[in-house]
């Protein structure tokens, strides 16, 4: 659980171009331990805390779906790409 918060350098009509920074916990559910006596490791992830840096941009090529690309350091991948979708279109308003 977390938040994120974006600042918007640019945004209108077709283009948003946005920084972000973002934390909180992360909630790891997963647990291992063995009773082979070889192997005594045990591995408890806890509740770790959430750190995120990103930069993005997303153009809008119709007044409910655009594509975006961003990248920083996540908990995931360092970038990624995508499809977006205003679920309540209000950022166009004409084309």
């Amino acid at each position: 659980m977390g938040y994120r918060w974006n600042y918007y350098f640019i945004s209108n009509t077709h283009w948003d171009v946005y920084a972000g920074i973002g934390g909180g916990v992360a909630i790891d559910l997963l647990k291992s331990s063995t009773n082979d006596p070889a192997q005594t490791k045990t591995t408890d992830l806890g509740l770790p805390i959430y750190f995120s840096l990103s930069a993005g941009g997303r153009y809008y090529f119709s007044n409910k779906w655009g594509v975006y690309v961003e990248a920083g350091l996540d908990d995931g991948a360092l970038a990624q790409i995508g499809i977006w979708l205003l679920l309540t279109p209000n950022k166009i308003t004409h084309y």
